[in-house]
């Protein structure tokens, strides 16, 4: 939304916090909240970012990036972890550079490729599951997304 930012934008209420494990495991009352109240919204939290609860804003805004940028700072909510200097690939940048970046990704991404490697994925996801599953507690995060 890099076209106009005014004073009088609609925030995010403070109790909304998109990073916040009790959103994340029920994030519906709050966007069924958000979208009667402040359907476009901005928030100040993790830099600042707006946050948008309508589908149709939200398709809107996904196909038409000359109007809705990623590449401005303060528009996504990607949590920074460690400084960085350069986005954050692919969500933070825009066409012409967005397609630069598909081009050379969407080869991997293929149907017949994804197919190939899917009883793989599925054998080593099946494995660390199982290894959590025997240890009768897990940290999903740190052993299946980070193995």
């Amino acid at each position: 939304m890099a076209a106009m930012v005014t004073t009088d934008e609609p925030n995010i209420p403070d109790e909304v916090d998109i990073h916040d494990p009790a959103f994340v495991a029920d994030p519906f009352s709050a966007f069924e909240h958000l979208r009667r109240k402040c359907p476009v919204a901005r928030s100040n939290k993790y830099g600042g970012f707006w946050l948008l609860s309508r589908y149709d804003d939200v398709r809107s805004a996904a196909i038409n990036w000359r109007d809705y940028t990623s590449s401005v700072p303060g528009v996504t909510a990607i949590p920074v972890i460690t400084p960085r200097t350069e986005p954050q690939l692919p969500i933070e940048i825009d066409p012409p550079r967005h397609s630069r970046y598909r081009a050379l990704v969407n080869p991997v991404f293929a149907p017949q490729r994804i197919a190939a490697i899917t009883p793989r994925v599925k054998m080593l996801a099946r494995s660390l599951f199982e290894k959590m599953i025997a240890a009768g507690k897990a940290e999903a995060v740190a052993e299946f997304c980070v193995p």
